[in-house]
């Protein structure tokens, strides 16, 4: 990911930890959930996948350069697209 889309995908992983944290989600799945419609609609035709938990493990297939995997408060955030 260049610059500008790890910031964009940093204030979209943002937005929907606060919204978990105001009671607006109340589960990992609809956090997930909120976060692949937001990086879908806005971070382009590849279809994103995410994973957001305090505890997991992974090996994804990803495209070239579109991963991001972050630790946010007690949250696990993996973001990828494939497809």
């Amino acid at each position: 990911m260049d610059e500008t889309e790890t910031q964009q995908a940093i204030e979209l992983i943002k937005d929907v930890i606060s919204q978990n944290r105001k009671g607006e989600l109340r589960s990992e799945s609809a956090m997930c959930k909120a976060l692949k419609a937001s990086l879908d609609s806005q971070m382009g035709p590849q279809a994103w996948h995410v994973v957001i938990g305090e505890q997991f493990g992974s090996f994804v297939t990803h495209e070239s350069c579109k991963i991001i995997y972050i630790h946010f408060q007690r949250q696990m955030v993996l973001c990828w697209a494939h497809g």
